[in-house]
């Protein structure tokens, strides 16, 4: 895989903001908090890509095709790692086993909402993207880096 756009997904915010009942403003600036709508584009992932969402504390989030699949959010920065590795000292050897019990990232831009683009990035990218030191200590990516990483293979 390495990188491949997945589509796109929509939103309607009026819709979305009568349902809530929220003002389009306040629906845009919940947009603004990746921990605040993760869920409800996990759902959404999961119907878009015709997966299946899966509950409880497990290492992966959506089953596609057999293969699991970790979601991240594409905003200033984007996260390889797993909430639960976080911690006051990053490690990683853990970080680096738990990348061998995923096949990809589904990770979705949150920056054009109402407008959100998927992206799938394979793990064997990211270990490559550790490698090369291309990940901080903590393997996350400056948003500019990661378009620029995803414009090089893609070309």
């Amino acid at each position: 895989m390495g990188i491949e756009q997945l589509g796109e997904i929509s939103f309607n915010v009026q819709s979305l903001a009568d349902s809530l009942q929220l003002t389009t403003s306040e629906v845009y600036s919940l947009w603004d908090d990746a921990r605040a709508v993760n869920h409800i584009m996990e759902l959404r992932l999961a119907r878009h890509l015709n997966a299946e969402l899966v509950a409880g504390n497990r290492s992966y989030d959506l089953l596609w095709n057999n293969d699991r699949f970790e979601v991240k959010v594409l905003s200033k920065r984007l996260d390889f790692c797993r909430s639960s590795l976080k911690g006051k000292k990053f490690e990683a050897i853990p970080f680096l086993a738990w990348l061998d019990t995923i096949q990809a990232f589904v990770t979705y831009d949150i920056q054009g909402f109402p407008l959100c683009p998927v992206y799938g990035v394979s793990t064997r990218l990211v270990k490559g993207w550790w490698n090369e030191g291309k990940l901080t200590d903590r393997a996350s990516m400056s948003r500019a880096s990661f378009l620029r990483e995803m414009e090089a293979f893609c070309s």
